[in-house]
């Protein structure tokens, strides 16, 4: 059975002016579906950084981060990343901010009403869609 995900030897260098820092070394790791892993580690190790990397956010300096044994390439709809700190857009009301995603995909005009409804319903916001966060 193939991993969910897959980090294979996975590095990353940043430049600064003292010269490279490496944040992550030759990370590997393997998640298979359904199953769950934490990131543990003090603070400035790399877990965001990696985390960062399995978004698509931030490229590796090296190695190979994969999700169905298909490369990450940038970010995409089949992984999300929720943030530890505040990670509303606080210029979007609550529906353009739930029913952001939902354009980005291109999804049409009634699908993301109607999931944006569902959402707002689901988390108890009824009554707030025009509100900003």
């Amino acid at each position: 059975m193939q991993p969910k995900i897959s980090v294979a030897g996975v590095r990353k260098t940043f430049d600064s002016d003292a010269g490279p820092v490496e944040a992550l070394g030759g990370v590997n790791l393997d998640v298979a579906e359904g199953e769950f892993a934490s990131i543990v580690g003090p603070s400035g190790c790399g877990k965001s950084t990696l985390l960062y990397m399995l978004g698509g956010f931030v490229p590796a300096s090296e190695g190979r981060l994969a999700t169905d044994e298909k490369p990450i390439t940038g970010p995409g709809v089949d992984r999300g990343i929720v943030f530890q700190e505040y990670a509303l857009f606080p210029w979007l009301t609550v529906y353009d901010n739930i029913a952001y995603g939902l354009r980005r995909q291109r999804l049409p005009a009634g699908e993301i009403r109607s999931r944006v409804e569902r959402y707002v319903a689901l988390i108890g916001l009824a009554g707030f869609e025009n509100r900003f966060p």
